[in-house]
């Protein structure tokens, strides 16, 4: 796979075609953005460019180094990835043993960490320690969707490397194209897909679209009219809901759309495009402050519920937070 072949990261992939071209690579990079939007398939194509025998900085995609990479069986390219919810130390010490042997066949050694915030805090120190003083042979490419949870000293030693959200609109027309949806159909999959293709090729294989779609416009009305008595039934729901990530995550765009539209009304940089009559109407109670605290705070509660917080202890502080200025 070319880098011409990951789609909507042009940022991202202008960087790493530069660094390459330059031939100056660092010894760490950070790909930072939300899942399923493009960071694995960045991660493998660089570790091709750096050990593929053609001339030219970008990789064939066709030799027998190619293919291995892509397909997991080149010694040189290790992933590491969380065993049940966390990265432990015993994953990092392996890692760190392995970084210090020459490579066996290409020119450089690669190590993809996936979801990297979910080191523990000792693989975390452990690692850093990697990265204070690392092989010259080697390079490590975290992934990670939530960048503020690593160390600030791991941040420090990375090339952060942003991976955008996909467009909705390339998200519907992909979906149409490859995968046959209709057009209604891929548009609210494509507005529930929160950026990610991997999400979006999910919902299209199951009901679930739907479903989510109808509990988020239903809690965003329960917001929007201040209801507390109703407030607090649906975060007694909430807190038993095995979807709640996935509600909280779509609550999160959905107040990204409000700023978005409150900043500069264009209606084609908006995920809920097929929401544009609520959501505009919705803005009109919230202030530019308010929406950016709203955000701050469902960031937060994600963050949160990541760990062993108190779920509905969360979700009643959040709610607060998430009130308009003037209640419907």
């Amino acid at each position: 796979m070319p880098f011409a072949d990951i789609v909507g990261q042009e940022l991202a992939v202008s960087c790493l075609e530069r660094s390459l071209g330059r031939g100056r690579i660092a010894h760490a990079y950070l790909f930072a953005g939300p899942e399923g939007v493009g960071k694995e398939e960045a991660a493998l194509v660089l570790a091709q460019a750096l050990n593929c025998p053609a001339a030219s900085p970008a990789p064939c995609g066709s030799c027998s180094t190619c293919r291995r990479i892509e397909d997991g069986l080149y010694p040189d390219v290790q992933r590491v990835a969380p065993a049940g919810n966390n990265i432990k130390i015993d994953q990092i010490r392996t890692l760190q043993q392995e970084a210090y042997f020459r490579p066996l066949e290409g020119r450089r050694k690669v190590f993809i960490i996936t979801e990297a915030h979910r080191m523990t805090e000792e693989a975390a120190n452990s690692f850093l320690r990697l990265l204070e003083e690392p092989p010259p042979y080697a390079l490590f490419i975290l992934l990670t969707s939530q960048p503020d949870s690593l160390l600030p000293t791991i941040l420090s030693r990375c090339q952060l490397v942003p991976f955008s959200p996909l467009p909705p609109g390339l998200i519907r027309d992909k979906l149409e194209g490859e995968l046959g949806l209709s057009r209604e159909r891929a548009g609210l999959v494509a507005a529930l897909a929160g950026g990610s293709w991997e999400r979006a090729r999910e919902l299209a294989s199951s009901e679930e679209a739907g479903s989510l779609r109808h509990r988020l416009l239903d809690l965003v009305s329960l917001l929007w009219d201040g209801d507390q008595a109703a407030r607090w039934l649906a975060g007694e729901e909430l807190e038993k809901d095995a979807e709640l990530p996935r509600i909280l995550e779509q609550l999160r765009l959905w107040f990204r759309d409000l700023l978005v539209w409150k900043l500069t009304g264009q209606g084609e940089l908006l995920v809920n495009q097929d929401q544009l009559g609520r959501l505009g109407e919705m803005a009109e109670d919230y202030s530019t402050g308010r929406l950016v605290a709203a955000l701050e705070a469902l960031g937060e509660a994600q963050r949160l519920l990541t760990g062993s917080a108190n779920t509905r202890l969360v979700l009643d502080v959040l709610f607060g937070k998430l009130e308009p200025d003037r209640p419907r």
